[in-house]
């Protein structure tokens, strides 16, 4: 019989779909079995959350930096047209204490070393810890911080990404930045820990992180370190949530010049697990609206904190005093990306 001109021969599973085999990811799991592909995707969701937060809250912080140093420099050099009788000499004063430190390495692993060489406490966005970073491998290296405290405060986004090339050496600083170290009430550095991460800048891979470090001052065992920022008590603080060795106090609602209003918190981890505590479903006076927080802590630390609204959101909404708001509180192990812990509604009245 004579086949007709598009009559052509079909493989088997062509002609018969019924018996095309299920289909199958690449590591031979079938569709069904998504539940590790689904909870991949809700940590890779929750580290983008955290590093757009700390992103954005670092841009905030080092804007309204360099905006009050531009107001200070204007002010300075009106004041310097003057007629006093100025002799041309500037005086620096160390308000901080004069904490030093004596020269360290600090890690030293996979041909990459990192020596701790000096402590700036006068610098111009805060204070600094000078390093030296020695990449003797084979390719280049960015290297970050992780989980920084000074005092046994969690100090959040420490401005440090140098990069070094195969061979090449790099004196950089660790900036602690005024307004984070205001917001925890440290004037003196007594004791530094933190840990760093070592990436390769042409793949984005983390190619190995340290152990927690501890770096003393000079004056180690000599501060004596308030928990709350200057100005607030224990009797202020508020207690809205505790919950398997996590507890968060809310403070105030404070308004900012620059960015808008700050709900600020106090939180504590007694757990053993390192975490980040981020916010969700949050609304002011009934209006949903997003605010800009994620705090990262270490077991046995505790940290102050904000939660930033933005002007132009709280303009958008109508929002010119706090009566009331509505939040979530997620908190992330950071070693798993896992949230361990996420709170119902609480509400907040002002």
């Amino acid at each position: 019989m004579k086949r007709r001109p598009n009559d052509r021969k079909r493989p088997p599973n062509e002609r018969n779909p019924a018996r095309r085999p299920a289909s199958r990811t690449s590591s031979g799991s079938r569709p069904s079995d998504r539940e590790s592909d689904d909870r991949r995707k809700s940590r890779a969701e929750a580290r983008a959350r955290q590093r757009a937060a700390q992103k954005r809250k670092r841009f905030l912080v080092i804007g309204a930096v360099v905006f009050l140093l531009l107001i200070i420099i204007i002010t300075v050099s009106q004041c310097g047209n003057g007629d006093g009788n100025d002799n041309g000499t500037n005086e620096v004063i160390n308000e901080t204490g004069d904490a030093t430190i004596t020269e360290q390495v600090l890690f030293d692993e996979q041909d990459i070393r990192l020596t701790a060489l000096s402590l700036s406490t006068g610098a111009l966005l805060g204070q600094e810890l000078n390093v030296l970073i020695e990449n003797n491998s084979d390719q280049p290296v960015i290297v970050q911080v992780r989980g920084a405290s000074i005092n046994g405060l969690m100090i959040d986004a420490p401005v440090f990404s140098p990069e070094a090339n195969p061979g090449a050496n790099n004196n950089d600083s660790i900036t602690f930045l005024s307004s984070e170290l205001e917001l925890n009430n440290i004037e003196t550095i007594g004791t530094i820990e933190l840990s760093f991460a070592i990436i390769n800048p042409e793949t984005f891979e983390t190619l190995f992180e340290t152990n927690l470090i501890t770096i003393e001052t000079s004056l180690a065992g000599q501060v004596e370190q308030a928990a709350l920022g200057e100005g607030q008590q224990a009797q202020d603080r508020r207690q809205v949530f505790s919950q398997d060795g996590f507890t968060i106090y809310f403070i105030a609602f404070e308004d900012d010049d620059i960015w808008g209003i700050n709900a600020r918190f106090y939180m504590s981890n007694d757990s053993d697990i390192p975490v980040t505590v981020q916010s969700q479903d949050v609304s002011l006076n009934g209006f949903m609206i997003a605010g800009i927080m994620s705090a990262d802590m270490q077991p046995g630390r505790s940290t102050n904190t904000t939660l930033t609204f933005l002007e132009e959101d709280l303009e958008i909404n109508g929002i010119e005093t706090v009566s009331t708001m509505d939040i979530r509180f997620n908190i992330i192990n950071v070693d798993t990306w896992e949230t361990i812990v996420s709170s119902d509604i609480i509400t907040i009245t002002n």
